[in-house]
């Protein structure tokens, strides 16, 4: 063998004996190359996941804050809707007094309606309430048309009323009246008459005279109507007892013509005044000072003042 040949195997042994000791470092190499991708693809990916998470986190704001604005014009629109609904509800309660008209009128209007129904003293009480509305709401438009039509409707209603109280207190004295020709002079038998018939039809109108007491001082109709039912029972009362209270002092002056005292003994007036007083307030709730004072006193004055005179002894 010659030395170039033994010169080229010893290079070749060099140099796979060198192979063969960084062996471990090329595979270490290699695996530090495989780890370099494998780390780049990775942060390729969190780049992009960066990217998408930027990307979802604009998105989510964008839409937190269109649902904000959602939220806050929902919220508002509620609030909105309750004012509407409020508003809505104010304006028909207060429409309803309005409305009330037509059907009042209807009511008023109806053949069948009276002052005994059901339904009349609530249908006097909604027009006061009316009335009362629409004089503290005169700014509304139309509101003292509506007050005058109210206050017809009243005075149609309260004159319903007098023809009834007016007409039963008529009947009931036409029907104790004694007939034509006829003396009356108070007995006891009398006293059952003429106040039997009035005490039966007291109930029927004290209903509606306490309705009328208890507005009285509220409206100057109810007063007027106070005073004019009244009235009718005072003329009524002394249309039976007039007539009657004179013939008995008549008749207590016959009989006792020569008695002085017999004048001061009888109760020919006290009786029936007595009576009268609680008639009337079998008929009123609790009649004010002024009508006792106007119309009942004059009354019983007209009839306790006669010129009867007792005869005097020689």
């Amino acid at each position: 063998m010659c030395t170039a040949q033994f010169m080229a195997w010893c290079a070749e042994v060099e140099a796979q004996a060198e192979s063969e000791q960084d062996k471990c470092y090329r595979e270490y190499i290699s695996q530090l190359s495989q780890y370099r991708c494998q780390c780049g693809e990775m942060l390729e990916e969190a780049e992009s996941a960066l990217v998408t998470l930027a990307n979802m986190r604009e998105r989510h704001q964008f839409v937190s804050q269109r649902t904000g604005a959602l939220h806050g014009a929902c919220q508002q629109l509620m609030e909105d809707q309750t004012k509407l609904v409020n508003l809505a509800e104010s304006i028909s309660s207060k429409l309803t007094y309005f409305t009330e008209l037509d059907r009042i009128g209807t009511r008023l209007g109806s053949p069948a309606f009276s002052v005994t129904s059901d339904g009349f003293l609530p249908l006097l009480s909604r027009l006061d309430e009316c009335i009362s509305f629409t004089e503290q709401n005169l700014h509304y438009k139309e509101s003292q048309v509506y007050l005058t039509r109210f206050r017809q409707y009243l005075s149609r209603a309260l004159a319903l009323v007098k023809q009834h109280v007016v007409s039963t207190l008529r009947l009931t004295t036409s029907s104790v009246l004694p007939k034509p020709g006829a003396v009356a002079v108070l007995s006891e038998n009398s006293y059952a008459q003429f106040y039997g018939k009035f005490r039966s039809s007291a109930p029927k109108i004290k209903a509606l005279m306490k309705e009328i007491e208890l507005r009285a001082d509220t409206a100057a109709e109810y007063k007027n109507l106070l005073h004019d039912c009244c009235h009718s029972y005072v003329g009524q009362r002394g249309l039976l007892l007039t007539s009657s209270v004179h013939s008995s002092l008549a008749q207590i002056t016959q009989q006792h013509s020569t008695d002085s005292t017999a004048l001061v003994r009888t109760e020919t007036l006290l009786t029936p005044c007595f009576m009268i007083h609680d008639k009337l307030k079998a008929y009123l709730m609790n009649y004010a000072q002024s009508l006792y004072t106007k119309q009942f006193l004059p009354f019983l004055d007209s009839i306790c003042r006669y010129t009867v005179e007792p005869p005097i002894k020689d």
